[in-house]
């Protein structure tokens, strides 16, 4: 098991498709940090560096979000165009062990880049702006827990997109269609929660309704949980549906 994980972190640093989108997806999050953008109910506080990652969340957490479809792709489908799986299953290795420990170095990878991008965010706001405003941090208490707290229910939502993208990637082994797959997913989320508010377990819902819960002191309560839950539920749900389609799929 030790030797298929290292494999997999020796295949992501030759793997080009995951590096460049990575680092597009660093150059965004420094562009969204340093450039002006208007925005109509802007909070004043999301300035400061402590709360900086709340706003990234919030504003670009989805369009980050999109470009784990090329991560997704590039993991997934490489194991049919290079043939590692081809060459796995062929020296004795069980499926289920390979697509287990491939799926559990994809949502790290995921969660890792996804880190990198709210320091990179808050760091950079933080030497525009300032780490915190003393007259904020009297009107919200315990603030550094607030700004934890939120970016786990982003995590929660991020789980589960990046489950939803595997299993595009593992029904697709093309990576422009499995890419072409998730764009098309978070565009039509997009479209159909804008038609209604209530898609529990939704992504896209759920870092909408983030805001809404932040706006009104709502973060650190049981509500707040139990919207984060639908998120790992629809997680769960599309990685196991993720592990069947692998090991029904033809490798050849």
């Amino acid at each position: 098991m030790n030797k298929m994980i290292r494999n997999e972190w020796l295949k992501l640093r030759y793997n080009r498709m995951v590096i460049i989108f990575a680092l597009v997806m660093f150059g965004i999050s420094v562009i969204f940090a340093t450039v002006p953008i208007h925005r109509w109910d802007r909070l004043v506080l999301w300035d400061y560096g402590i709360m900086a990652g709340i706003e990234f969340l919030c504003n670009a957490g989805g369009f980050i979000a999109v470009f784990m479809t090329a991560i997704a792709a590039g993991m997934f489908t490489q194991e049919y165009s290079i043939r590692t799986l081809h060459n796995a299953i062929s020296c004795g290795v069980s499926r289920r062990r390979y697509i287990l420990v491939k799926i559990s170095v994809y949502i790290i990878t995921c969660f890792l880049i996804q880190m990198v991008n709210l320091i990179l965010y808050t760091v950079m706001k933080g030497i525009i702006f300032g780490w915190i405003s003393p007259e904020y941090k009297y009107s919200y208490p315990h603030l550094e827990l607030v700004a934890v707290v939120a970016n786990l229910g982003g995590f929660a939502a991020l789980f589960a997109w990046i489950s939803i993208f595997a299993l595009f990637a593992n029904l697709f082994r093309s990576p422009a269609a499995a890419m072409f797959a998730g764009v098309a997913f978070y565009y039509g989320e997009s479209f159909l929660v804008n038609l209604n508010h209530s898609y529990y377990g939704d992504p896209l819902y759920s870092i909408i309704m983030i805001r809404h819960f932040l706006k009104s002191g709502r973060i650190l309560t049981p509500e707040f949980a139990a919207l984060s839950l639908p998120c790992l539920v629809t997680g769960g749900i599309c990685f196991s549906l993720t592990y069947l389609v692998f090991l029904k799929k033809d490798m050849n």
